[in-house]
Parts: structure tokens; sequence; C-alpha cells
């Protein structure tokens, strides 16, 4: 059951055997003692939101019998359990199975039951997130139109002489694209490394808060969004650029230089 969450390829668990949960603290360990028994560390979970990141997994064919030796005084060691997963065949009815747990009291839950729900939480998540993120980057092309179009019409006039000494309408569109493009550069990295700040609490609060998986954050994961954040905001400066060295590219040398600020 909670094979797609183990770091590394694992068939099977041998008795002595464990795997970790991600908030277990392994570090620099290889073994751990449980009922006196020395278990070895053989790999970790990525996390999972439930309970098993702070678990360890092992045989429960060994478990049963280090509590009989370990608790002599309570022979069945059914009776300190908490928590069992069971796992049914694939053509196997839920509900049936469900109706024929008898003369247990405690809370019966379907994992299917739970997909369903974490499937449902993410896809609204992720609806809510796209349409977030669409209206985001309609506002930023706007916003950063109007700055870029104040920008050029600031230089208007020096526009205007440079276009009168021979500069023509590609240079002017080259050296415009190259200097919005710097600036472009420059505020997706320093934005990058704000966001590579942010990441952690924010991966924190969603694992606290939402039954949802969340990525690992490693030196791997860090990179990558530090350079597709550079990117994005670069193309945005590109495409926000365009507009207004259209419009200015319409006007003639005079009219530049007629309409210029002293």
């Amino acid at each position: 059951m909670v094979k797609p969450w183990i770091k590394d390829k694992i068939d099977t668990l041998k008795d002595g055997e464990i795997i970790a949960g991600c908030n277990v603290d392994i570090e620099g360990l290889v073994s751990l003692t449980i009922l006196n028994y020395p278990m070895t560390i053989i790999s970790s979970l990525e996390p999972t939101g439930s309970f098993l990141d702070d678990s360890v997994v092992c045989n429960i064919g060994l478990l049963r019998n280090l509590a009989k030796i370990n608790f002599p005084e309570n022979p069945d060691p059914f009776s300190s359990i908490t928590c069992a997963m069971v796992r049914l065949d694939k053509n196997a009815s839920i509900d049936t199975y469900l109706d024929s747990i008898i003369g247990i009291s405690a809370n019966v839950i379907s994992v299917t039951d739970l997909q369903i729900k974490l499937q449902n939480e993410i896809g609204m998540f992720s609806t809510i997130l796209t349409l977030l993120l669409a209206v985001i980057m309609i506002l930023c092309v706007i916003a950063i139109s109007s700055q870029f179009y104040m920008m050029i019409h600031m230089r208007i006039k020096e526009v205007g002489y440079l276009r009168s000494i021979g500069m023509t309408r590609s240079q002017l569109f080259r050296m415009f694209i190259m200097e919005f493009g710097l600036i472009g550069l420059s505020s997706g990295f320093f934005g990058s490394l704000i966001g590579m700040a942010l990441i952690g609490p924010m991966i924190n609060w969603v694992r606290s808060n939402l039954t949802m998986p969340v990525s690992v954050v490693d030196i791997k994961f860090m990179l990558i969004h530090l350079l597709l954040g550079i990117v994005i905001t670069l193309m945005l400066c590109l495409i926000s650029t365009i507009i207004p060295l259209i419009i200015t590219n319409r006007l003639s040398p005079h009219e530049m230089i007629t309409k210029g600020e002293l």
C-alpha cells in the first residue's frame, strides 16, 4: 500500500527491515531498535500528507512475535492494535467487505473514498490556481506594457534624434528589446530568489491544512523553479514590449521630436 511513496525500488520487505516516514529523523542512521529488536533502515517515504509521514513500516508478522515476547502479560497482540490497513482484490466489493466487519468498535474508513475526496480537492485546487495564474499573467502584461510605454514616451525625443541620424526601425526595436530584456532577467532572478525563500513556509502550510501530497523541495527542485521563474518573467517582459514599440515605430522622427518633452 505504501509502495508508490517509497523512494527506492523495493519489491519485498523482509523481517528486520523497516521503511521510515519522511518526518522520522533518521539522518546518519542505518538501523533502529524497535521492541528490543534491531531493524535495518532500507529506505524512506516521500511525503504522503498522512500518519505515514510520522511512522515506520515493517513486517507485521515480526511485530506480532515481538509483541508476545515484550508484553507477555498481553498474549493477544491484536488487542493493542490502534490502526489496521486492509488491501482488497481489484474485483472485491468494498461495501460488502465493510458490511461484513462486525464485533469491532472502531471507525471503518474506505481508502477509495479518501482517494476520491483527495482527487476532487486537488482538481478544485488546480482549477483555482490555473484561473488565478491566468488573471495574474494578463494583469502583468497590461501593467508592464503601460510602464514600458511610459518609459519609451519619456525618451521619445531622444528616439526621434536617433531616427534622424540614421537609426532604422529594426535597430530601434532591437535596442529596446535588449534593454527591457535585461530588466526582465534581473526582475525574474530576484523575484525567483524571493519565491524560493517563501516556498518552505508555503509547503508547510499546505501540509498542515490540506489533505493533498506536495512536492519534495531539494536543490534540483529549487534550481528548476529558479530558471523557470527567470524564463517566464523574461517572456512576459518581451511580450509586453511589443505593443509600445509598435506604437512608437509608427511615428516619424519629426513627430517624435515635436512630441518629446524639453
